[in-house]
């Protein structure tokens, strides 16, 4: 067998292995870190699954079917992590604002509901069903490319999306979230596939270290948008068109726009980090 396709399918089995411990951890504790690392591993093979499939051209009906069931898990996390998320970040608010302090205590009595419907959900899914998935797409590539074919579209379709990335940053509007938030979805797109590009042919250790810092600073401006829409419904639940938490809902949205501010005035640094091996 070709040494790209044997390289692909190890790595596909490494990915599978790794969500399957993940799970576990969840099952028996859905903890911050078990939920985020849970859901970073189902992102790492949606994502294989998703470059792959279009190397190859795939449009199979059961690859779709089996693709689709990944991303229904992938979501059963969201409630949960969009709960510790808030928790963390109204914790380090407490101590300047006293008073989030009855958002915090609503957001653990919510971690706890969710903790549990999460765990009996995680009960139905088993990794046998998920390596259905990862078959697929090994099938999928199989006798596809001769010497070194996969690398090179894997690298083309790397291109293609950074060049994507650099257009978005380009037509990023500091006063519109939604700009920036496709930013974050096509840098996270592009940084997955230059983790599959890795498995092929090694990318420097400053370069992955570099787009994780970008990821990072994206997410910490989602994280935010995250905990202002909790906070908001929990607002009006409380006291409907009441000032109940006003102040530390503004300071939400300052922080907020210190972080995209930062952002736009470091965005084009952004293009450099490809740039480099191009």
């Amino acid at each position: 067998m070709d040494y790209e396709i044997d390289v692909m399918n190890a790595y596909m089995d490494k990915l599978l292995g790794r969500l399957d411990t993940e799970l576990n951890k969840c099952k028996a504790h859905s903890s911050e870190k078990a939920v985020h690392d849970a859901r970073v591993s189902i992102r790492r093979i949606i994502s294989a699954i998703e470059i792959l499939d279009a190397v190859s051209h795939t449009d199979d009906k059961s690859s779709q079917k089996h693709l689709k069931r990944l991303k229904d898990i992938h979501k059963l996390f969201s409630p949960l992590r969009d709960t510790h998320i808030s928790i963390m970040y109204a914790d380090g608010m407490a101590s300047d604002f006293p008073k989030i302090d009855i958002f915090i205590e609503y957001l653990h009595s919510r971690e706890k509901r969710l903790s549990f419907k999460l765990q009996k959900k995680l009960e139905a899914v088993a990794i046998e069903s998920l390596k259905k998935a990862t078959d697929a797409v090994k099938l999928a590539i199989y006798g596809q490319f001769k010497e070194k074919e996969l690398y090179c579209e894997l690298r083309k379709r790397s291109d293609e999306a950074f060049c994507k990335v650099a257009d978005l940053i380009d037509s990023v509007d500091t006063s519109d979230m939604e700009s920036i938030h496709n930013v974050r979805i096509a840098f996270k797109r592009f940084r997955y596939m230059v983790e599959v590009l890795n498995e092929l042919q090694p990318v420097e250790e400053y370069m992955l270290s570099g787009m994780k810092a970008v990821q990072d600073e994206l997410g910490a401006i989602q994280d935010i948008t995250v905990v202002a829409d909790l906070l908001k419904r929990f607002i009006e639940k409380k006291s409907p068109g009441g000032q109940l938490l006003s102040l530390e809902s503004h300071e939400l949205l300052r922080r907020q726009k210190r972080l995209v501010e930062n952002f736009a005035a470091t965005a084009d640094d952004i293009k450099n980090i490809w740039r480099v091996l191009r």
